[in-house]
C-alpha cells in the first residue's frame, strides 16, 4: 500500500438513494479507521460500500482516489489499481457476482455477492452506478 498514514480520505456512504445526502466519514487507510464527518456538503474523495450480501470476502469495500491515485480497500487490505500495481475485475452473474483483484503479484483477493434480483429486473442500464456500484466502480477503476 503507497497511501501516506498521515493522511485520511473523505468518503461517502453510496446509496441508490439520495446518493449526494448519504453520510460522510473519514477513512484512515493505514488503520482502517472509519470516523464521521457531519458536514455533508463536502465534496468526498471516494465511495464506502458496504450494503451488499457478501457470502465471501470483505463486507466493506472502499473506492478511493489520494495524490492522483486510484484505491481499491477490502476490508483491511488497500490495493493501488493502475499500470504495473493491482488490476480489477468484476463478472456480474445471475445468482452471485465477483468482484476480484488481482495484485502486482498474481494474488487474488474477491468479494462474492449476492445478486439482487430486483436490481437485475430494473436495472435499466441508465445509471449502472446506482444498481450495481461495485460494477460501475471496478469498470471506472480497470480503464486507468
Amino acid at each position: 500500500m503507497n497511501v501516506d498514514a498521515s493522511n485520511k480520505v473523505l468518503i461517502r456512504r453510496h446509496s441508490a438513494f439520495n446518493t449526494l445526502q448519504q453520510p460522510l466519514f473519514y477513512y484512515s487507510p493505514e488503520s482502517g479507521d472509519i470516523d464521521p464527518e457531519p458536514n455533508i456538503r463536502l465534496e468526498a474523495s471516494g465511495w464506502l460500500i458496504d450494503f451488499e450480501k457478501v457470502i465471501a470476502g470483505a463486507s466493506r469495500v472502499i473506492f478511493f482516489r489520494h495524490i492522483g491515485r486510484h484505491y481499491i480497500s477490502l476490508g483491511d487490505r488497500v490495493f493501488e489499481i493502475g499500470e504495473k500495481k493491482s488490476s480489477v475485475k468484476h463478472r456480474r452473474g445471475i445468482l452471485v457476482s465477483e468482484l476480484k483483484i488481482i495484485d502486482e503479484r498474481g494474488g487474488e483477493h474477491a468479494v462474492k455477492y449476492v445478486t439482487p434480483w430486483w436490481r437485475l429486473i430494473f436495472d435499466d442500464g441508465s445509471h449502472p452506478d446506482l444498481q450495481f456500484p461495485l460494477e460501475a466502480f471496478s469498470k471506472q477503476y480497470a480503464n486507468i
